[in-house]
């Protein structure tokens, strides 16, 4: 895997794995270090995560996809991961919650037939949602698609009569 010139470099698939399991077990134990074990299961998890989807706007490489799968079949880490669900913080669920709500909301406002009611509640509540979306996962500055819709709504919502 090439090494970027700037910016982080991400684990190989067997390093991901390797923490995970390492992190899922210091969890199972419950002892002192299990708030840190669970944050590591997180980056791990999200590092996982960067593997399945590509990394910041690249295409997944499809063989470290099949090797990312290979050794969390060999290391035995679903099993850990399923048994393990419970004690797992899943906080960075309700940004999700929130991504998904925004694609719903971008629904009824692109609609250029908007039932009336609808048409004025965005009217009455314009400013709230122009300020609310302008402060809108703005940590989402690399992906172009969601600011693109955003600043689509935005405009939208302002230019409505």
């Amino acid at each position: 895997m090439p090494l970027p010139l700037f910016g982080k470099s991400h684990k190989s698939p067997p390093d991901i794995v390797k923490n995970l399991k390492e992190a899922l077990t210091a969890l199972e134990k419950g002892d002192k270090k299990s708030e840190k074990a669970q944050e590591e299961v997180n980056r791990s998890l999200q590092a996982v995560k960067g593997v399945i989807y590509g990394h910041e706007g690249q295409e997944p490489q499809t063989e470290q996809v099949a090797q990312l799968a290979q050794e969390t079949y060999n290391a035995n880490v679903l099993p850990m991961l399923i048994k393990n669900l419970v004690k797992l913080d899943f906080e960075s669920k309700k940004d999700v919650a929130l991504f998904e709500a925004f694609h719903v909301f971008k629904v009824f406002v692109a609609n250029p037939n908007k039932p009336k009611p609808i048409a004025e509640i965005l009217l009455r509540n314009r400013e709230k949602l122009v300020d609310f979306l302008t402060n809108f996962h703005t940590d989402r500055t690399e992906d172009e698609q969601f600011n693109d819709e955003k600043a689509y709504l935005i405009k939208q919502i302002q230019e409505m009569k």
